[in-house]
Order: C-alpha cells, then structure tokens, then sequence
C-alpha cells in the first residue's frame, strides 16, 4: 500500500514539474523564462495550437552568445492572414543594477516593443522565411552551443509546423533573408550583437568555465524540433 501511495507522490510531482517547465505564453518572469526556456525554443506552445483554422504564428530566436545577447522574435497573423500582424521582440541581456528601481527581479527583466504590420510587411516576411530556406527539412543532428550565434525558427503556417536551425558561420547562416525585416521592425532600441569569432575565454574569461559556471546551454536539432527534448 505505502508503495502505490509513494508511486502516486511521485507521479503527481513529476505532472507538477513537467507542467512548470511547459512555456505558457505571455510570461516574462525571468524565473519562469529560466525554467521553460527549453519548452520556449521548442516552441511547444506553437506546435501544440498548430492546426488548420488556427492563426499562423512566428517564433525567431537569435542567440548571439548568450552571456551577452539573446533576441528573440514572437509573430501572430490573425484569421488565416487577415487582419493586423504583429511582432514582439524582446532582449535578454546581461543584468543591470540600474533596473532594480523595477523590482527584485529587474535586472534581468528583458526590453521588449511590440511593432503592428500592414499587409504587404507580412506578405514580405513570408516571401523572406521561404527564401531563407525556413520550410526546407531541418539539420538534423546539429549540435548548437549558447556561446556561439544560431537562429532558431519554428513557424505554424496554414496548420503544419515547421522547425529550422541556422549555425554562424554557414552558408544558410548567410543566405537568412529573415533578419534584415526583424531587426528594423526590433523597437527595443537595443543594437544587435553581430556575429563574431570568440573563444570561451573572450566569453567567460576562463578557458575551462565548467569548472565555474557549471553546464551551459545547448542543444541537437531533430527532424522537426529538439532532439532529445
């Protein structure tokens, strides 16, 4: 009987625990953004309301080292293209002390602007995603690291799902189209970590920053999403 009772505990912890760390969208507490920061990448939320009917939707993830940058991209088109689309960006950056005037937990709230979009700025991004190849199967089995730069794109359009990954440098890398649109509707006033060379010491300071800094990080690209996830 103990037994069944502990298996019980055990399982109503474990619904408790994978529940928290499912992205709900609208959250920006950075507690929260840490624990479902997988689940947000994975664009669960996305995926999971992708079917026909529903309106399309657009998450863009740069990560441009992530000790120093992390821009991402959240896109709705509502009615099947009909009506007014709009763009939330937000930045995740290193903590400021200035921003304690905001709460306890201001230093690491992210800046975020929310741009509305005409028509043909949608019809344009379309056009963009297409070009950059954002339809096209994923490659699969690439290992992303968060002290490099990669776009990550998961798009729900007319019902079926898409997920794709973009490693600097990289020919696909350089033929994305996608960014020049985001990065001029980005109303954050926050500029753009370009992509450079760096080593762990340039990042961290500290050749070896496992010791320090524990696990980073990182993630494999399946066939459709997060291998592994």
């Amino acid at each position: 009987m103990y037994a069944n009772i502990r298996n019980a505990i055990i399982s109503v912890l474990a619904a408790v625990l994978l529940s928290a760390c499912v992205y709900q969208a609208g959250s920006s507490n950075p507690l929260s953004r840490k624990l479902t920061w997988y689940s947000y990448i994975n664009a669960d939320d996305i995926r999971n309301a992708c079917e026909p009917g529903q309106p399309d939707a657009i998450r863009l993830v740069y990560n441009a080292i992530h000790t120093e940058q992390i821009r991402t991209y959240d896109i709705t088109v509502p009615d099947n293209h009909n009506g007014k689309a709009s763009l939330k960006a937000r930045v995740l950056g290193p903590a400021y002390l200035s921003k304690l005037s905001e709460g306890p937990l201001g230093p690491w709230m992210d800046d975020t602007s929310t741009t509305h979009l005409r028509q043909e700025d949608v019809t344009r991004f379309w056009t963009a995603l297409d070009h950059s190849g954002v339809f096209l199967p994923a490659p699969e089995g690439l290992h992303l690291v968060s002290e490099k730069f990669f776009w990550l794109t998961a798009v729900c359009r007319d019902g079926q799902f898409f997920y794709n990954a973009y490693q600097w440098p990289s020919d696909r890398f350089h033929k994305i189209q996608f960014d020049d649109l985001v990065f001029v509707w980005d109303m954050t006033g926050v500029p753009v970590n370009p992509p450079r060379n760096a080593t762990m010491f340039d990042v961290y300071g500290d050749a070896s920053p496992r010791k320090k800094y524990g696990a980073y990080y990182q993630v494999t690209i399946g066939k459709n999403g997060l291998e592994g996830y």
